[in-house]
């Protein structure tokens, strides 16, 4: 059971991160083994689902051990992931990969939040919060969960929360500025994985209207990750018929199951933030602005991003000065906008359905030119802050 919300007041935080998904949460662990006293609030109840591809890549598993979260995918028995197979239409390539591994968000992120509270983290899960004005050398939060009403005060708020509104008075200070051509993200996950995706293997389907990323997790479950442009969706049906649609493209015969499963979505996934600090307030992860990702991209920026805020975030606790947040801003941009940019070239290219052909076609015929490629998206992240 949750605590209480009256009880929280009575503690001094150091820090309050809200959303516990892998940048919060890593967050918040840095944090705490710094010294500080960290609240991690998340609106949702764990263990709870998640619209996410399901891979670690290589970029991502340095980073957790960077973290000292090394063993976390092996104790949760995710699978090695070597090799990614492209469909565009019955054309396909297979690309080898540097090692990743399978997991899915609902396992990843229970596991990571654990790892919190054991590095001495208070975590209070479906609570909603919302940080206030600057006041008393930091920022009031507020809490709500059910009928139950709190306010704890944070010498430094990390807002951690994704995709969706920035959980602050002066949100509009940041404002969040969405691609225009922006796809939706969906996902699913079936309880038993099918022979049409081998183990190891990344299966990604490219289509008209968006593409499909299907691969086993732990326990031999399967994880479904899309992402689709909203009309597509809405001619199709619905999402589940979409993800079918390109699978019957494909020739691969899993359409009656991806009709069947029960899909989430996300809002519009490409958006800019114009700023990622306040007074007392820095943004992290998916709510600092995310590019459509590829094959496990989107938590290596996370995690990364974590590595890189844990000693401003130290700073900013101890006293804020106006050039912590410029320095955060610039860090980002080192550590996860560089990356980003190669996800934006890939995703034009998957946009461009002649193109995307053309590629997969010369990559199945000389799969060693992926190569660069591979080696760029995988490479361990920067996560040192701006001096």
């Amino acid at each position: 059971m949750s605590t209480p919300l009256a009880g929280l007041a009575q503690r001094s935080w150091d820090a309050v991160v809200i959303g516990a998904g892998p940048a919060g949460a890593v967050t918040a662990t840095l944090l705490a083994r710094r010294g500080l006293a960290v609240l991690l609030v998340d609106k949702a109840a764990f263990p709870r689902p998640k619209v996410c591809g399901g891979c670690l890549n290589r970029a991502a598993l340095a980073a957790l051990e960077a973290a000292g979260l090394a063993g976390v995918p092996r104790r949760l028995g995710a699978p090695p992931l070597t090799r990614l197979r492209l469909y565009s239409g019955r054309r396909s390539a297979i690309v080898r990969l540097r090692e990743g591994a399978g997991v899915s968000r609902p396992a990843l992120d229970t596991a990571l939040v654990a790892a919190a509270q054991e590095a001495g983290v208070t975590f209070v899960d479906g609570t909603v919060a919302h940080a206030g004005l600057p006041a008393a050398g930091g920022r009031p939060v507020r809490l709500s969960r059910g009928h139950q009403q709190g306010q704890v005060h944070a010498r430094v708020v990390v807002a951690a929360n994704g995709l969706g509104p920035l959980p602050a008075d002066d949100a509009e200070a940041l404002p969040a500025l969405p691609a225009p051509t922006a796809r939706i993200g969906a996902g699913a996950i079936a309880a038993a994985a099918p022979p049409q995706v081998e183990p190891g293997e990344i299966v990604m389907v490219h289509g008209p209207g968006g593409y499909v990323g299907l691969v086993r997790v732990e326990e031999d479950q399967l994880n479904v990750g899309a992402a689709f442009d909203p009309p597509s969706v809405k001619t199709a049906g619905g999402i589940g018929p979409a993800a079918a649609a390109l699978l019957d493209r494909a020739g691969l015969p899993l359409a009656p199951l991806l009709r069947s499963l029960r899909w989430r979505g996300t809002p519009p996934l490409t958006f800019r933030r114009r700023g990622l600090a306040r007074e007392h307030l820095l943004v992290l992860g998916d709510a600092a602005g995310y590019v459509e990702p590829f094959t496990g991209e989107g938590m290596a920026w996370a995690l990364a991003g974590a590595l890189a805020l844990a000693p401003l975030a130290t700073a900013a606790a101890q006293g804020w000065d106006p050039q912590l947040g410029r320095r955060w801003e610039q860090a980002y941009q080192q550590v996860v906008g560089r990356r980003q940019r190669l996800c934006r070239l890939v995703a034009a290219t998957l946009r461009r359905p002649i193109l995307t052909s053309a590629v997969i076609t010369v990559l199945g015929a000389a799969p060693p030119l992926a190569g660069p490629a591979v080696a760029a998206i995988n490479a361990p992240p920067r996560w040192h802050t701006v001096p």
